[in-house]
This record gives C-alpha cells, sequence and structure tokens, in this order.
C-alpha cells in the first residue's frame, strides 16, 4: 500500500491527466496575473526573485508539459510572494517523484502561509518520500491541530505511523479517521490497512 503512486514512465491516460491539472493551473495563475496588474499597476516585489526553479529531464517531457512547467516558474519569479504559486510549481514535481524539488518549493510556501492544513499535509508527505518522518509526524500532526477532520492528513499520519513500526499509534489513528470519514474509498482503506497492522502484530 503506497502514500502515492509514483509515475515512473509515461503513459497517455497519466500525460493526459497532468495536462489537465496543469490547464487549470494555468487559467488561475492567468486569473491572478492579471487581477495583480490590475491592483498594482506595474509594481515590482520587495522581496528578491529566487534562482530558476531546476527543470526535470526535457527528453522526457512533451512540449505542453515543459511549457507549463516554464510558466509555473516564470509566475514564482514575478510573484515569489504568492504561496500558491509555490504550491502549484510542487504539483508537477510530485507527479513525477522529484521529492527533493516538491519540499523545496512546499518549504518557500509554508514560509508565506505556515498554518495551511493543505501544504502542512503535503510537505508533510513529501518529507516522508525524502526518509525525513521525523518532520513528516510532526507536519501531519500540526494539520490536524487545525483542522481535525482533515482527510489527507489523518490517512497521512496513520500510514507513517504503521511504516515506522508505531502500531497502536496508528490503529488509534485509524480509529480517528473512521469515524468522521465519509469516503468509501478511505473506508476501504482503513480496513485493509488495520488487516495489516493485525496480521503484523500477530508475527
Amino acid at each position: 500500500m503506497k502514500l502515492l503512486i509514483f509515475l515512473s514512465g509515461a503513459c497517455l491516460g497519466t500525460v493526459i491527466g497532468i495536462l489537465i491539472g496543469y490547464q487549470v493551473i494555468d487559467d488561475q495563475l492567468r486569473e491572478k496575473t492579471q487581477l495583480k496588474q490590475a491592483e498594482q499597476g506595474h509594481a515590482h516585489s520587495k522581496t528578491t526573485p529566487p534562482a530558476d526553479p531546476p527543470t526535470t529531464n526535457p527528453k522526457h517531457q512533451p512540449d505542453s508539459v515543459r511549457k507549463m512547467l516554464n510558466k509555473l516558474q516564470e509566475y514564482v519569479r514575478q510573484n515569489p510572494d504568492d504561496p500558491e504559486g509555490w504550491h502549484n510549481l510542487a504539483k508537477p514535481y510530485r507527479e513525477i517523484g522529484r521529492w527533493a524539488q516538491v519540499v523545496t518549493f512546499l518549504e518557500k510556501a509554508m514560509a508565506l502561509k505556515p498554518k495551511d492544513p493543505v501544504l502542512l499535509s503535503d510537505l508533510a508527505e513529501a518529507y516522508h518520500h525524502e526518509g525525513k518522518d521525523t518532520k513528516a509526524l510532526e507536519l501531519f500532526r500540526q494539520a490536524l491541530q487545525i483542522k481535525p477532520k482533515d482527510e489527507a492528513a489523518g490517512w497521512g499520519l496513520s500510514l507513517v505511523l504503521y511504516r515506522a513500526g508505531e502500531y497502536s499509534q496508528a490503529l488509534e489513528q485509524l480509529k480517528k479517521l473512521d469515524k468522521h470519514t465519509q469516503s468509501s474509498e478511505i473506508k476501504r482503506r482503513i480496513k485493509a490497512l488495520r488487516a495489516t497492522i493485525q496480521s503484523k502484530k500477530k508475527d
């Protein structure tokens, strides 16, 4: 059972799904940029623009994906104080499992918006994939303090606890999650993980 399905290759369905997601982000960036220009004219941000973010290997990217990455990078270059821009930039790297880049971008977003439960959960997931489970557990718990019924944080915390061998804590967290979730998919995952934990506890 995995926290995230990795994309090791470029299958057609995956590329289409990513491009649809990128189009939504593109529309959001265009709208925010137009609004900001209308409100602020040509005023420049006081924050020093970041260095060029790293890109994935262009040989493995369709042209449309490269163009969207360029747009996302240009947006954060011009709007380094926008946490949503950094969050959006992290998403394509998350899709291809580039977790070091995801951590870098989400840390920048968190510095600007430290109490956002979605950012906390996403950064916790990235820390977990980078082997930084202490930080991952801390951020998942912070997200649940802010939003106790957050399903992504509740599931992520349960899974990291399980993988750390903290079976009793994982079961307790699963119990809390099961109590308030209405998602049949999450309930299915809870049932499967409970069975796995109970099996391991018997060994």
